[in-house]
């Protein structure tokens, strides 16, 4: 076998493990898109059914609002009725918290496959070993520059490292961005009910310095423990959604 017929089968033999190592990176990479993908979609399902429950529990809480506005126009405020107002808020708080936190995703990460070489990555350089036997058994004693192996161009890649890291920072910021959104609707929506609670809570104050039959005066005294139960659920419900700040009360 002459020179130039052992060169050939040399780029033959080398183009087929190319192709072969680069049909197994594009499944590689074809399966972490899935994953990707996959997660992204178990992700919006989580947050769309967070949301639809947070949304329920802000128009409970629209709802007591006008409620109590209605209420406070009345004279003499009906214990009764604050403590029924504290409950419900109380309520709509632990529907809302329990809908999950601004960081409350699924810990489910599409990272793993990439960090780990892939079946067919293996068999593909199993294969590269053997035809590279080959070409050293048919070559030998040849001085080619083709039988080393081909360098690629990193940019036209398909699974590009540095393109990787900068889909993966800009999926990082997204998310970031809308963790912080999720985050300080959280925080407007507790603040929103401590304020109404605490009205109830000094409504219910009045009512217990005023009473003077000791039936009326216990209705506004379980009305004060109701609003004080509300706001510990307020408390508790910042620190479930991880929402930062001192939740004061009056």
């Amino acid at each position: 076998m002459n020179v130039s017929s052992a060169s050939a089968m040399v780029n033959v033999l080398n183009e087929g493990r190319v192709q072969r190592e680069k049909a197994a990176d594009e499944r590689s990479a074809a399966r972490l898109r899935d994953a990707k993908s996959a997660v992204a979609t178990l992700k919006q399902m989580n947050t769309d059914a967070s949301d639809q429950k947070k949304a329920a529990a802000k128009q409970r809480v629209d709802q007591l609002k006008a409620r109590l506005q209605m209420l406070k126009m009345s004279s003499p405020v009906d214990p009764k009725v604050l403590a029924q107002l504290a409950r419900e808020l109380k309520s709509a708080v632990s529907s809302y918290a329990g809908a999950g936190g601004s960081a409350g995703d699924l810990g489910v990460t599409a990272t793993a496959t990439a960090s780990t070489p892939s079946a067919d990555t293996g068999a593909a350089q199993a294969e590269s070993g053997a035809d590279a036997g080959a070409a050293q058994s048919v070559a030998t004693g040849v001085e080619t520059e083709q039988a080393g192996d081909p360098q690629q161009d990193a940019a036209g890649s398909p699974d590009n490292p540095y393109q990787r890291m900068a889909q993966d920072a800009e999926i990082k910021l997204a998310d970031a961005s809308r963790r912080g959104a999720a985050s300080q609707a959280d925080r407007d929506f507790l603040t929103d009910v401590r304020g109404l609670t605490n009205q109830i809570k000094a409504l219910a104050k009045q009512a217990t310095a005023s009473k003077a039959d000791p039936v009326e005066r216990r209705d506004a005294e379980a009305a004060e423990k109701a609003a004080a139960d509300a706001l510990k659920t307020i408390e508790d419900a910042g620190k479930d959604l991880r929402v930062g700040g001192i939740f004061l009360t009056v």
